[in-house]
C-alpha cells in the first residue's frame, strides 16, 4: 500500500536539515533535501544526463496503437511480478526503453501484431543485462506466452533488436534518470523518503505506459515526477484534515513543504516548463484507472488507501 496509515501519519520522525546547516530539527513527515537541491546539478547528474537516448516520437513510423502500445507494458508488469515475485523496477524500465527504441529505429515497418513479441524479446534483453538471474527463455514460451512464440522466434529477434541498437542497451533508463535525482535531491534514509521513491517510481511507470510521455526529455520527467510524488505525498497526508486529495497546491502548503518543492524547482534549472508538466501529469494519473482499467497489475499498483483518498 503506497499511502501510510494515520497512526504513521500522526508519528513525528527526526531529520537531518538540508546540508547548508548543521542543525537538527524534529519535522512532522517532511523529507531531508540536500545541499545539491538548494544550488545545482551535480557533475554526475550532468554526464548521465549526456548519454540519454532519444525516446521522442516512438511510434511515429510505425502502424502501432499507442493504446496496445501502453497495454503491453502492463501486461509486461504483470509478467515480471508473477515470473521474479517481486516487481525490478530496473528491469522494468530497461525493457520499456529497448522496445521503444527498436520500435523507433526498425528498419522493417511495424503494426500490432509484431508488439508482443518486441515486447517479450526486449524483457528478454533486459533480464539479462539487469540481473545475475535472467529469465529462461522457456520461462517466457511457456508461462508467459503460453506457446505462441518458440525459443527460436525470441532468439531471432534478439539479433534483430539488438543489431538495430548497434549491439548496446547499456544507455541510461528513466528509471536511472530519476533514481540518480531522488538521491541527489533528498538526504537520509528516512520513511518519507521511501514512500516518496516508491511514489515516484510507480508514477513514472503509469506515465510511461502513455507513450506521448516519451516526448519529454527524460531529466524534466523525473523532477515531475519527484515533484508530483511530493505534491501527492503531503496532500494524503493533510487528507483527513481537509476530507478531499488532489495533487496539492503548493501555497496550502506549510513553509517546510513549500521550501522542498521549491528547492526541486530550483534543482531542474527549467522551473516553469516542469510546473506545466507536473499539472498535465496531475491530470493524466487522475484518468489513469478509466484509461487502462483492463491492465491488472499495474491497476494493483494504482491502489490507494480508499479510507485517505475516498473518490
Amino acid at each position: 500500500m503506497w499511502i501510510l496509515t494515520n497512526k504513521e501519519q500522526a508519528m513525528e520522525i527526526e531529520t537531518a536539515s538540508p546540508k547548508a546547516s548543521n542543525t537538527k530539527a524534529t519535522i512532522a513527515r517532511s523529507p531531508a533535501v540536500t545541499r545539491e537541491a538548494q544550488f545545482a546539478r551535480t557533475a554526475k547528474a550532468r554526464k548521465m544526463l549526456e548519454k540519454v537516448p532519444d525516446v521522442s516520437n516512438t511510434l511515429v513510423k510505425t502502424e502501432i496503437d499507442p493504446m496496445i502500445r501502453g497495454r503491453l507494458v502492463g501486461w509486461i508488469v504483470e509478467v515480471l511480478q508473477t515470473l521474479h515475485t517481486s516487481l525490478r523496477y530496473d528491469e522494468l524500465f530497461r525493457t520499456i526503453l529497448v522496445m521503444d527504441l527498436f520500435m523507433k529505429h526498425a528498419a522493417a515497418p511495424l503494426d500490432d501484431e509484431d508488439i508482443h513479441l518486441i515486447g517479450v524479446t526486449s524483457m528478454f534483453i533486459s533480464s539479462k543485462y539487469e540481473t545475475n538471474k535472467h529469465l529462461c527463455v522457456d520461462e517466457l514460451t511457456l508461462k508467459a506466452c503460453h506457446g505462441k512464440f518458440t525459443n527460436s522466434n525470441i532468439f531471432e529477434h534478439e539479433f534483430t533488436i539488438l543489431k538495430t541498437l548497434g549491439f548496446n542497451v547499456s544507455f541510461p533508463s528513466h528509471f536511472d534518470v530519476l533514481r540518480l535525482f531522488l538521491y541527489e535531491l533528498f538526504e537520509g534514509d528516512n520513511p518519507v523518503f521511501r514512500t516518496i521513491e516508491h511514489l515516484s517510481n510507480n508514477f513514472l511507470l503509469f506515465c510511461l505506459m502513455d507513450v506521448h510521455f516519451n516526448n519529454y526529455l527524460m531529466d524534466d520527467l523525473a523532477i515531475a515526477i519527484v515533484v508530483t510524488s511530493v505534491k501527492y505525498y503531503y496532500s494524503c497526508k493533510m487528507a483527513s484534515i481537509t476530507g478531499a486529495l488532489s495533487f496539492g497546491k503548493v501555497e496550502n502548503f506549510s513553509k517546510q513543504e513549500s521550501m522542498i518543492v521549491g528547492q526541486i524547482y530550483q534543482y531542474s534549472g527549467n522551473a516553469k516548463n516542469i510546473e506545466i508538466l507536473v499539472k498535465l501529469i496531475g491530470r493524466y494519473l487522475q484518468v489513469f484507472k478509466q484509461k487502462y482499467g483492463d491492465c491488472v497489475y499495474a491497476i494493483r499498483l494504482f491502489d490507494y488507501n480508499a479510507d485517505l483518498i475516498g473518490k
